[in-house]
């Protein structure tokens, strides 16, 4: 075996090595992008719920009309903001199953309390927004258990 041979077989172990450890290196960085999206998910999950419990706090704390209309209007926020997560997908795994049957459960709240429900109509007539709550709505036919008021697809024009 001549020098050049042995300095070729040395070249082609190092190689095998930096392959291995460049798969071992791969396959550590893909676990913790993983572990990160459900982290940022569970993250995501626990804030817009702090955010809806606090809503509903200031809600029943005040009750004058403006101060409800107010705090309907901050949950509808809330509650598009949700969406347009749930829809794009940012929140995975079980933190995205917990995420929609949360969103239906407010929408039953919503939809029983007389207040907010007379108050969602009126902020639901504005074509341009709440895009969302709009298309959440007439998605849950498939996907949601909850009897939606049919005023709430009326002023959806």
């Amino acid at each position: 075996m001549t020098f050049s041979d042995k300095i070729a077989a040395i070249s082609l172990i190092v190689a095998a090595a930096s392959l291995v450890v460049s798969v071992t290196a791969a396959g550590i960085s893909w676990y913790a992008i993983i572990r990160s999206n459900k982290t940022t998910s569970a993250a995501i999950l626990v804030t817009l719920q702090e955010s809806f419990r606090q809503a509903w706090e200031r809600f029943f704390a005040d009750d004058s009309a403006r101060s409800q209309q107010t705090c309907v209007s901050d949950m509808l926020n809330l509650f598009e903001t949700a969406c347009a997560l749930y829809f794009e997908k940012s929140l995975t795994g079980k933190s995205r199953y917990l995420m929609h049957e949360y969103m239906k459960s407010l929408l039953k709240e919503f939809a029983d309390h007389s207040i907010v429900d007379a108050e969602i109509v009126t902020l639901l007539q504005d074509k341009s927004t709440y895009a969302h709550v709009k298309r959440f709505i007439n998605d849950k036919a498939a996907t949601v258990s909850v009897v939606v008021p049919p005023k709430w697809y009326q002023t959806q024009g």
